[in-house]
Order: structure tokens, then sequence, then C-alpha cells
């Protein structure tokens, strides 16, 4: 058996127990990101357990978008969704099933597990994990959030020559008296880059996209923005103990005037109002 730990800015997440096969996935998914294990004590740990029928969700049927559904079972919070199954009870380690029969290719089964725990992670340093795409600018991170077919990518795409920490799923964290993100391997092209940007990169802002024929910026007004943010967290539904945490942290943003709506077309015109 295998472990790995995947190293973050914003903390480590230990898998323990993996086949060969779950921590080669790993490795080529996760580039940079992934080390074997050391001395480090991880923020989060994960031991593999087998799994049956009942550890995950039946197939998806045709035309159904992805799912993951929580409950709670014996005291327990039961995570599930088409290729793994989390369990964790009180304060221990998470159990987490992984379903290899091919369904699903296992890189990517390995990605949706550790996408959960990173937004665990986030939450539990007081932030929130988003639907976006991160990009490093000017030294300071810009995060384009929004629902799927927003435009997250193309607007990670349409800033060069900024670095890009990652187009599919962000964190945003407190961090002294502002806010910060860091770099995620979760990336449509399902590969990490083998040198990842270490750390914390300070936030300048969150950008709500909404697709226009010309470029605008608004500052939407609390009520309105706390909305607004509060659309694009990353699976709410999924982690039903953290959702109060969850809204002190959207308050927080807001009030740190960090969310704004930026309506884009698809040129790189948008920078000179963000910027």
């Amino acid at each position: 058996m295998s472990a790995r730990d995947l190293l973050l800015g914003i903390g480590t997440i230990r898998f323990q127990g993996w086949t060969a096969a779950a921590a080669r996935a790993a490795d080529e998914r996760w580039g940079g990101f992934v080390r074997p294990t050391s001395s480090h004590t991880p923020d989060i740990v994960a031991e593999a357990v087998r799994g049956g029928d009942e550890a995950w969700l039946p197939p998806w049927e045709p035309g159904e978008r992805y799912r993951i559904e929580t409950e709670e079972r014996d005291g327990a919070l039961v995570v599930r969704s088409y290729g793994f199954g989390l369990t964790r009870r009180g304060d221990g380690p998470w159990e987490l099933a992984l379903r290899d029969d091919g369904r699903e290719p296992l890189g990517r089964t390995v990605d949706n597990a550790a996408r959960y725990l990173v937004a665990r992670l986030a939450l539990s340093h007081g932030g929130i994990p988003l639907h976006g795409a991160t990009v490093r600018r000017g030294g300071h991170a810009f995060v384009f959030a929004g629902p799927s077919r927003a435009g997250k990518s193309t607007a990670a795409r349409l800033s060069d020559p900024a670095e890009k920490l990652g187009d599919d799923f962000a964190v945003v964290v407190p961090h002294g008296e502002s806010w910060a993100t860091c770099a995620l391997p979760f990336d449509n092209s399902e590969r990490a880059p083998e040198r990842p940007l270490p750390g914390l990169v300070p936030l300048a802002r969150v950008c709500r996209l909404y697709q226009a024929q010309e470029h605008a910026v608004h500052a939407p007004a609390p009520p309105l923005a706390q909305a607004s943010l509060m659309s694009c967290l990353a699976f709410p539904w999924a982690w039903p103990d953290a959702i109060a945490r969850a809204e002190a942290a959207v308050d927080r943003l807001v009030g740190a005037g960090k969310l704004i709506h930026l309506h884009f077309s698809p040129d790189e015109g948008f920078w000179k109002l963000i910027e």
C-alpha cells in the first residue's frame, strides 16, 4: 500500500493505504503538488478502505450532471459520488473508498474526492471553495467565479501573461487583515504543473462572471453581493455542517470589498477595468 501528501498553500491532505494504481494516478494527475509522505503533520487524513455498492452512487443516467450527495448515518457524515465514498466519524480521519471498475478513469475519481477534501480544508480555515478559475497577475490573484459555461476558462485564457493557478476550482481564505488564495492541481487539462506556485497569493478580486457584448464592472450592494457569491460556492449541499461558517466567510469577503460583477466579451479588454 502507498501514501501520498497533497501539498497546498492552505495545508496538507494525506492519503493513506492507497493501491499502487491510485498512487500512480495521483502522481500523474497532480504533478508537483503531490509527494510521498513525510514527518510533516497533515491537516486532513484520508484512509483508504474497501467499499461496496453502498459506498457510492449508482452509475449516472444519460444527460445527468455530476452528482455528490451527503447524509448523516449513525453519527457519521457520509459523502457519496459515482466513483468514491467518504465517511467521517467525529474528529477522526476520513475513510475513502474508491470505485475502480473502469466506469470512470481512476485519476478523475481521485481528483473528485480530493476536491471535496480541499473544500473542507478551506472551510476549516474560515474560507470558502468556489467554482472558479484563478490567475496571478501583478503579484495578486484574481478569481473568475461563476456556474458552468459562465466563461471561467475563457477569462483565464484571455489573461496572459498572467500565471494560471487552476481553471476549474478555487479557494479563498482569510490571511492577516485581508484574503488570499493558492494554486490548486485541478485543471480541465487533467494534468497539473510540475512546478506549481507555492504558498499563498494575496487576493485582489473575486470576479463574478457574466457574458456580455461589452465589458463592464459593477460593485453590487452587499445583499446582492452575498447572494451572488453564495451561488458560486462549490457543492455547498455536500457540507451541511459547515454552512454557517461559509455564510460568515461570505459576509467577511463581501465586507472587504473583494467581490465585483464582471460583464465581459471574449477579448482581453476587461483587464483595463479590473486591474
